[in-house]
């Protein structure tokens, strides 16, 4: 009997490898873009890894947190193992301790070997890759560290209330310990203990148990105090305080009732199987879900058979167990409790904080709901067993057709669970892998050593996770004096950094700037679309202008190209550059070149790259060119297509959102858009539109026209309108008539959003 447990036991951790191995597809997610370059801010900083984790310890206690175990794991894991596919792989094989441990939790508190892998294979069902806030495809094992620690101190304490062994004691409070010191949201789990004594004491005597539970208790209480002290001492509030800067605005309370409720129920329903899915309409075209064929492939089927497979034979296995009367009925309806707990617990304080309340949407729960996975995977087979267990009493033939239900219900959502996450992960490498992959092999090819030490290299890129001095130190071993870039942390492009004297004229928030060649201030740009075709641009800086925000025009001379496609040395003459170029050094006129590979100068190659440099001593506006490939004498552009327009959104409109996978921007009261011509030429400007609140009207000027008004209600409507370009860079002025208004303003929205919105602008073309 025990050789076909261990089979079984073979045959589910395979089934929950399996559904793990799109991870390895994955890039480094949300903070791991960050922390991953760990080795190259600690050369940086001239520190050792020990400096380095109490540095990180020192920035979080001045925000009044204290969990040094998690800063302990994430810097090792990085400094140790920075691999993209060893540390993917890592995650993999936590994600299994995890789910094996808490099998043999369950094993031991219900005596029932069928229960404990029936959670092994309900486990990764319920394992949902999100766009946001996802606890497996990013954040250092952040929630498997915990997991393991809060499971092996639960498995140890039932040890300890088995044979009073002292030893057993002191392991569980030590891996409390532990679990508290990666992430405070472990402390109420001391309930769990007290429950396991109450099931283990055969007499259920109120004394014992709190005797038995007071060591747990003490390391609770002793926390409490330590983080007490540290804000009393760092004079860190320790109420709802929004106007302290230092304060993490995670851990600040936001007592609403209904804005806790709204958020608790979103934070638990994310727990649940397919919530991602369905609640962003499953089959939208943002998850390429609408195309059925995609839920037939052959993994998604060969998941389906084999989760349908054992989870027949597991069943049976059960129901087996259940006629022999093996399991423990009282525990097991015990063990329903703990899944109560263990799902709602993290779900509290997630819903308590300000920062969450306003962050998460229906199918999006924080990092916790991954212990709360946990929680529903009991509940779920509890509910199987007691259905097992009332159905058994019945005719067999029942029996059956209720157990090939659940083993068609389990495998069609593991299925569609699989097919989920590959699209998702595929989705977010267009982001997170593929252009970072590029510009990490553009540096270790040697792209910047052309690029002096302590210079200023200006990133022309919407994620700076990784724009960093330290990132690029790392893979280039280039000392740069800083990195600056705009994105998602909303960093300014503009920084302090920028010599002083190179500063020409402020224009409404649109700064010029003249570098010299001693101010070493470097332009790179670089994209891709795959693992293995993509580029870099990167030049030495003449002129810019530009906003915080945006580059509109930036001039450069010394222009290298960084080429990497499969095939570049089978067909070594299919590529070209083109863009803008001045006549001469005299005038400031514009004139379109387009140079094929043969007449670039190559600085240097390898076997699927290529450095050129564009020959000639123009000074080009480097913002303009693009790289296009020839095959056949046609343009299939394989970095970008061959566009006859270049859009930019110059200022007045906030931060891109994600609606259900279009990126938006809301406009204030104005905004420019810049949009570059080969010709002059009359062209179309289109884009969907929708107004905030009320009923507006958009103006739309180009190049002296008079302006064109359109009508834009509260619903979103598709916009097209005649505009005049000239050869060169244009601008496109939107002026709304009624101005902006602010959400926070409206009391009936209850908003507290202070931004002022006038229409929400999606899908902008010039054609």
């Amino acid at each position: 009997m025990n050789q076909i447990k261990y089979i079984y036991l073979m045959l589910v951790s395979f089934a929950i490898i399996l559904m793990l191995l799109p991870l390895l597809n994955s890039g480094f997610f949300g903070d791991d873009a960050a922390n991953s370059f760990i080795n190259g801010n600690l050369q940086y900083n001239d520190q050792n890894l020990a400096q380095g984790i109490l540095n990180n310890i020192k920035i979080w206690l001045e925000m009044g947190r204290f969990f040094p175990i998690n800063l302990v794991i994430i810097n090792c894991i990085f400094a140790f193992a920075n691999n993209l596919i060893l540390y993917k792989s890592l995650i993999i094989l936590s994600i299994l301790a995890n789910i094996l441990l808490f099998a043999y939790f369950i094993r031991i508190i219900t005596n029932s070997p069928s229960l404990g892998f029936l959670s092994m294979l309900v486990m990764p069902i319920l394992f949902q890759f999100r766009n946001f806030h996802d606890p497996i495809l990013g954040y250092s094992m952040h929630q498997q560290s915990l997991f393991l620690f809060i499971i092996i101190s639960l498995i140890f304490f039932v040890f300890y209330m088995e044979s009073t062994k002292s030893r057993y004691l002191y392991i569980s409070l030590f891996m409390y310990i532990l679990s508290i010191l990666t992430y405070e949201i472990a402390l109420p789990f001391f309930l769990l203990y007290c429950l396991i004594s109450y099931l283990c004491c055969a007499k259920k005597r109120l004394f014992f148990i709190l005797k038995v539970c007071t060591p747990h208790f003490l390391v609770l209480l002793a926390y409490l105090l330590i983080i007490f002290v540290i804000q009393i001492n760092l004079d860190i509030p320790t109420i709802s305080d929004d106007t302290s800067p230092s304060r993490y605005s995670g851990i600040i309370p936001n007592l609403n009732i209904e804005d806790f409720i709204i958020t608790f129920a979103k934070q638990n329903i994310a727990a649940f199987p397919l919530s991602y899915q369905i609640s962003n309409h499953m089959f939208q075209a943002s998850f390429n879900l609408n195309n059925i064929k995609e839920l037939f492939s052959t993994p998604s089927i060969f998941i389906a058979i084999i989760y349908f497979v054992l989870s027949v034979i597991i069943l049976n296995y059960i129901n087996k167990e259940i006629s022999e009367k093996n399991i423990n009925e009282l525990n097991v309806k015990c063990l329903l409790i703990m899944g109560l707990f263990i799902l709602i617990t993290p779900s509290i304080f997630v819903a308590l904080s300000t920062k969450y309340q306003k962050e998460l949407y229906w199918g999006v729960g924080y990092l916790p709901v991954y212990i709360s996975y946990f929680g529903v995977t009991i509940i779920f087979i509890c509910i199987i067993h007691h259905m097992l267990f009332r159905i058994s009493l019945y005719n067999k033939n029942i029996n059956i057709i209720f157990l090939v239900l659940i083993a068609v219900l389990i495998s069609l959502t593991g299925a569609l669970t699989y097919t989920s996450n590959e699209m998702v992960i595929e989705n977010l490498n267009h982001d997170w892998l593929y252009p970072r992959l590029i510009i990490e092999n553009g540096l270790d090819n040697g792209l910047l050593k052309f690029v002096p030490e302590n210079s200023i290299l200006i990133v022309d890129s919407s994620n700076p996770w990784w724009e960093q001095p330290g990132f690029y130190l790392m893979h280039s071993g280039i000392r740069l004096r800083s990195v600056e870039s705009n994105g998602l942390q909303s960093k300014p492009y503009l920084s302090d950094e920028l010599p002083n004297e190179a500063f020409i004229s402020n224009c409404s928030g649109i700064y010029t700037l003249r570098f010299s060649k001693s101010d070493d201030v470097f332009y790179l740009r670089y994209g891709s679309q795959s693992r293995e075709s993509g580029y870099a641009i990167l030049g030495e800086i003449i002129d810019l202008i530009a906003t915080n925000a945006s580059l509109n025009i930036i001039t450069a001379s010394d222009v290298y190209v960084y080429i990497q496609k499969r095939d570049i040395l089978i067909s070594p003459n299919n590529t070209f550059v083109e863009g803008y170029w001045k006549k001469n050094e005299s005038t400031s006129n514009y004139e379109p070149f387009r140079i094929k590979e043969d007449n670039l100068k190559l600085v240097s190659s390898g076997e699927e790259w290529k450095i050129f440099s564009i020959p000639g001593s123009n000074i080009i506006d480097i913002g303009s060119i693009c790289i296009y490939s020839i095959h056949d004498h046609t343009s299939t552009g394989p970095f970008a297509s061959s566009k006859k327009f270049k859009i930019k959104l110059l200022n007045g409109f906030w931060e891109t959102e994600d609606w259900s996978g279009t990126p938006t921007r809301w406009m204030n009261a104005e905004a420019n858009i810049s949009v570059t011509a080969r010709e002059d030429c009359k062209a179309t400007l289109g884009f969907s539109a929708q107004s905030f609140y009320s009923n507006q009207t958009v103006e739309i000027f180009s190049s002296g026209e008079p302006p064109i008004r359109i009508a834009v209600p509260t619903s979103s409507i598709n916009v097209s309108v005649p505009i005049s370009l000239a050869e060169g860079v244009n601008t496109i002025c939107l002026r709304v008539s009624e101005g902006c208004k602010r959400p926070s303003d409206k009391p009936e929205l209850k908003n507290a959003d202070s931004r002022c919105l006038s229409i929400a602008v999606q899908n902008i073309t010039v054609t």
